[in-house]
């Protein structure tokens, strides 16, 4: 590809600049008119961003960092990543007179293309934006590869620059790298980092590495990259983040707390992270730590694509286990819960499972102030909402549902929380094991072991490609676990590599049939992909057919 610089025309490039204040996007606007750009949108707010983005994707987007009430220019940044709004080959620019320490910090967490402070001028605007401009053109190919989730393609693209030898080689063997990475590549994409990271210091390519090594299961060497990574480079806070869980992965979750409040004492806007220290401090028991993680979590998820409700009810838990013996702390805790789940009920109106896991944990504060009968009408209430809910809960949200019924003495609701959980995580440990603490019939459970079983002997059947034998076992399987996602699915992928080999509509019917039975699944479980992707190909397989 061409290395000579070249001149730059924004007359084909769409714009959108963002900014609080009318003079200064007005004053933007003329400065990228007089660099030829002829598509211009402006917007006032975060959210006004978010919903041009939706429905266009921009060339450039030109953002302030401080937008006033609402997303500030990093979360808005961080929405259009996440939700997948920004073109391959989009520039996202910050324009900001901002410099505190959470802002650049932030800045690590989802990377701008660039930086310009205000006040600046047409020429400084001008010689950033070519700038990227121009390493944009050089690498068009490698970003429509990607644009069309064509890895093989954009790999090959990557090497071809990098054989070229071209001012674009470093970029492209980081892309190169992360692209093997993501393939699960691990040894390939080692390779590419620990080279790059042998003469001096690259933070992306040894923190690659260390995230590899994790991947390929060696958690003391990762444990010792991810230590290297930041005794060399303290300030790359995601070094943090592998490294805590890196120590979770070795049982040592204490440590991996101390690591992510250093992680939060200097980058304390990740909400992601506040919520990861919040989790693992209250599986160590620390209140204390794990309430003002949430509580950080919620305030800084307002106006996030982070904001979760768990961090909202998991505050107000928190909350409530600190209600003790002391009558002033205990009434500004009591008030901070019903304020925050006041906040949840509202923001979340109309989710039948977050109404009643608010319920419940209302509940426990009417327990924990010996208010017996609101303890009774709420207990009563969620009770009600549970039997409306449409899907099945999670496995972690179905122990903590049927531990409150249970407290709030609904025993015989926590024991059907955790049998309707059980049919559809059979294989979770933890489920099994808090089951038959409320299940007086054995059989329940050696069923279940049966069908595992069975399962396994399926897999490896299936991996030898004997597919009626495969089925045989799976089909029993099914029989003592009807419910049971794994293997429901392991059924129905059995089903259709048999009726690409021998088509019969029968098979299909019969495919159909068994992922009718795991519909109810919760969509943020990872298997929820496959099973769509099964349903999707099995209604293909049948209008072909």
């Amino acid at each position: 590809m061409d290395e000579h610089p070249t001149m730059i025309s924004y007359a084909d490039k769409s714009f959108l600049i963002l900014d609080d204040f009318p003079e200064f996007r007005r004053s933007l606007r003329t400065m990228v008119q007089q660099l030829g750009a002829e598509d211009i949108d402006l917007a006032a707010t975060g959210e006004e961003a978010i919903s041009l983005c939706a429905n266009r994707r921009y060339d450039i987007i030109l953002s302030d960092y401080n937008l006033g009430e609402g997303k500030d220019g990093q979360q808005v940044l961080e929405e259009l990543i996440e939700r997948k709004l920004l073109r391959r080959g989009a520039i996202f620019v910050m324009t900001t007179a901002e410099n505190s320490t959470a802002m650049v910090m932030g800045a690590l967490e989802y990377q701008p293309d660039a930086y310009i402070t205000k006040p600046f001028n047409k020429v400084a605007l001008q010689a950033r934006l070519d700038k990227l401009m121009e390493k944009r053109l050089a690498l068009a190919d490698i970003d429509q590869a990607l644009e069309k989730n064509d890895t093989a393609r954009a790999i090959e693209l990557c090497d071809r620059e990098i054989q070229s030898k071209s001012r674009y080689a470093l970029a492209c063997l980081r892309t190169k790298a992360e692209l093997l990475e993501q393939e699960e590549r691990f040894d390939e994409a080692a390779k590419i980092y620990a080279s790059l990271s042998a003469d001096r210091p690259v933070p992306w390519a040894m923190l690659g590495l260390a995230r590899v090594t994790l991947g390929k299961g060696e958690a003391e060497a990762a444990r010792k990259q991810f230590e290297d990574v930041i005794k060399q480079l303290p300030t790359l806070t995601p070094a943090y983040d592998g490294l805590a869980k890196t120590w979770v992965g070795l049982g040592e979750p204490i440590k991996a707390q101390q690591v992510l409040l250093e992680a939060v004492r200097r980058s304390p806007k990740a909400v992601l992270r506040q919520s990861e220290l919040g989790k693992i401090a209250s599986e160590n028991g620390d209140l204390e730590t794990a309430t003002r993680a949430f509580r950080q979590a919620v305030n800084l998820g307002r106006h996030s694509i982070h904001k979760n409700p768990d961090n909202y009810l998991k505050l107000a838990d928190c909350l409530v286990k600190g209600i003790g013996s002391n009558p002033v702390e205990d009434k500004r805790s009591s008030d901070e819960v019903m304020k925050t789940l006041h906040e949840l009920d509202t923001d979340y109106k109309g989710d039948k499972q977050i109404s009643m896991r608010s319920l419940l944990t209302q509940g426990s504060l009417a327990k924990k102030q010996n208010r017996s009968k609101d303890a009774e009408n709420a207990a009563v209430g969620a009770s009600k909402l549970l039997k409306e809910l449409d899907s099945g809960l999670a496995p972690s949200i179905a122990l903590e549902v049927a531990e409150k019924f249970q407290t709030l003495g609904k025993t015989e609701v926590a024991r059907d929380v955790l049998q309707n959980c059980a049919e559809l995580y059979s294989d979770n440990d933890q489920i099994r094991a808090k089951f038959a603490e409320l299940e007086t019939d054995s059989n329940v459970m050696k069923q279940t072991d049966q069908a595992l079983n069975l399962n396994g002997l399926g897999i490896t059947e299936f991996e030898q490609k004997k597919y009626d034998d495969a089925l045989l076992h799976f089909r029993e399987a099914v029989k003592l676990a009807p419910r049971n996602i794994s293997i429901v699915l392991n059924t129905a992928q059995t089903l259709v590599e048999k009726y690409r080999l021998q088509p019969d509509a029968r098979l299909l019917t019969e495919c159909q049939g068994y992922l009718d039975q795991v519909r109810s699944m919760p969509t943020d479980d990872k298997r929820y992909k496959r099973f769509q992707g099964l349903l999707q190909l099995t209604q293909q397989l049948k209008q072909a057919h």
